[in-house]
């Protein structure tokens, strides 16, 4: 048990941290080196057990693609697919799209500055955010 009293649950956490009690697995940096990139992908999911319960469950385990496509040079044109034609990557994470808060359809590319809109059906890139918004807006 904690000698210390805490006030809240993140003051709590801090200090499980630091005496090693709860480790937290570190996510890979955007750039490993090297010129290589790890891209985010869907989770693998794999049969283990659940630590609360000691029953079976579904775990989901992060998966990162390796890339020497530097950000910068990211574009639709070159998401990474697979061999049935299927991106490896979601679009968001391939060109570093911030979704901007109350707006599903639209967000921000940290790599080239552009804003982008999309929807289900389709996605497009505008230098301004207006612009955007009505392609959001219009494809939804």
């Amino acid at each position: 048990m904690p000698e210390e009293k805490f006030k809240d649950i993140p003051s709590l956490v801090r200090w499980a941290k630091k005496k090693n009690i709860v480790v937290m697995k570190p996510k890979p940096k955007k750039y490993v080196g090297n010129g290589e990139y790890a891209v985010k992908m869907k989770p693998e999911k794999r049969l283990g057990l659940n630590p609360y319960t000691g029953r079976k469950k579904n775990l989901k385990v992060p998966r990162y693609l390796m890339t020497d496509v530097p950000p910068e040079k990211r574009t639709l044109k070159n998401v990474p697919k697979d061999s049935k034609n299927k991106p490896k990557v979601r679009f968001q994470d391939w060109l570093l799209i911030k979704t901007e808060p109350g707006h599903a359809g639209l967000g921000q590319s940290v790599a080239n500055g552009k804003w982008y809109g999309w929807s289900h059906r389709a996605v497009h890139g505008f230098n301004s955010k207006q612009k955007a918004a009505a392609f959001a807006k219009s494809v939804s």
